[in-house]
């Protein structure tokens, strides 16, 4: 059974009819979750990744700590609302094969390297990440420049890390950084502040 306290009960804000929405809370944390209830007893959550955030987290980050090309990460792991009981009891692989949960591991690649070096580094970051077989939304940015060059998501059966060459991948490279520059350009400072 999950063990929550409600934040806020009952939200006005509804999600179709008869929704509910409200903020949970897990005992001794700090996170807080989504969750929908229906009259009709149909209830969704996002609060089965409390039972195995940490194990996610810990097949990532070794791999991102072993590659030296990775200057910096982050891993973001959430959950997906969802109606499965989950009681934490289940194996990892039997939540991974669920796919119930978002994981956005970030790496930061050191600035100043060609196209094609960055295509041979997000090559073989792909082929590691692909030894996991879980879906994922893979980024990566070049450091001080704070520019994205990849950005893609991979799920189970749909999309394959390992059909993507160097060719393929200096080509999203490229496109990748003419979308970022071009969110750049409307987000950019004044010349004033440019000159600071």
């Amino acid at each position: 059974q999950r063990q929550m306290c409600i934040r806020d009960r009952y939200k006005e804000e509804k999600i179709g009819i008869n929704w509910i929405q409200a903020e949970a809370k897990a005992e001794n944390q700090d996170d807080i979750f989504q969750v929908y209830a229906r009259n009709t007893g149909l209830f969704k959550d996002s609060y089965h990744i409390t039972f195995f955030k940490e194990k996610l987290y810990n097949m990532i980050e070794p791999l991102c700590q072993e590659k030296k090309y990775i200057k910096k990460y982050e891993i973001d792991i959430s959950g997906n609302l969802s109606e499965t009981k989950w009681t934490g009891k289940e194996d990892i692989d039997e939540y991974i094969k669920k796919e119930e949960y978002t994981i956005e591991p970030m790496i930061y690649l050191e600035n100043n390297q060609t196209d094609e070096q960055y295509a041979e580094i997000i090559s073989d970051w792909l082929m590691t990440l692909s030894k996991l077989e879980c879906s994922m939304r893979v980024l990566v940015k070049i450091e001080d420049l704070n520019i994205v060059i990849f950005d893609e998501e991979f799920e189970s059966g749909e999309k394959n890390m390992n059909e993507y060459t160097e060719e393929l991948l200096k080509e999203e490279i490229n496109n990748t950084r003419k979308n970022s520059n071009t969110c750049l350009l409307y987000t950019s400072p004044s010349p004033r502040d440019r000159s600071l």
